[in-house]
C-alpha cells in the first residue's frame, strides 16, 4: 500500500477527492454503470435518426447511408429548422401572396448578408454565388401542390397514388 495522499491519487488518476475517497472505503472493486447515455447534440434529432437506421436496415447493404450521409442529412434537417424560425417566428401575416414574397425577398436578402457557419470569413451570398454556377437545372416539372377528390374506406383509409 502506497503512502499518497488523497488528492495525489486524484490527481494522477484524474478523479475527484470523493470518488477516490469512496473507492477506498468500498470493499468491493468499484464497478462503474451508466444507465443512460446522454446525446445532448442529437437531442431532437433522436427520434428522426432512429427512425433513419430503421428504414436504412431493411435495404441491402449498398444502399444504406452512411455515418457521413446521417450527418449530412441532419445537417440539412437543422439549417431547413433554422431557416424556418429565422423567417416564420412570429407568424407573419399578409393580404395577398405577392406581399408575402415581397417580404420573403427582402428577408432572405438579409440573411444573404450573414456569415456563413463554416467559412467564416464569407457571407451566405458569397458563398451562393460561387456555388450557383454548379448547381445543376432541374429539367421536370415539379408541382407542390396537388388537389384531388378522394374516397375514404370505411376504416378511414385514404387511398392516393396506388398507397395502402
Amino acid at each position: 500500500m502506497s503512502k499518497e495522499s488523497i488528492s495525489a491519487i486524484a490527481n494522477s488518476l484524474n478523479l475527484s477527492r470523493q470518488t477516490v475517497r469512496k473507492a477506498l472505503k468500498s470493499e468491493a472493486e468499484p464497478i462503474y454503470q451508466r444507465k443512460t447515455q446522454p446525446t445532448p447534440k442529437l437531442g431532437a434529432f433522436k427520434a428522426q435518426l432512429s427512425d433513419w437506421l430503421e428504414r436504412d436496415a431493411k435495404l441491402p447493404k449498398r444502399q444504406r447511408r452512411t455515418a457521413q450521409r446521417l450527418f449530412e442529412c441532419l445537417q440539412v434537417e437543422n439549417q431547413v429548422g433554422n431557416v424556418r424560425e429565422w423567417l416564420f417566428t412570429p407568424t407573419p401575416r399578409f393580404e395577398s401572396f405577392a406581399e408575402l414574397n415581397a417580404w420573403l425577398a427582402v428577408r432572405c436578402e438579409e440573411l444573404a448578408g450573414r456569415k456563413h457557419p463554416e467559412q467564416t470569413g464569407r457571407t451566405i451570398a458569397d458563398c451562393f454565388v460561387e456555388e450557383k454556377a454548379l448547381l445543376i437545372p432541374v429539367k421536370a416539372v415539379f408541382d407542390g401542390y396537388v388537389e384531388k377528390t378522394l374516397r375514404v374506406s370505411s376504416t378511414c383509409l385514404i387511398k392516393v397514388d396506388h398507397n395502402r
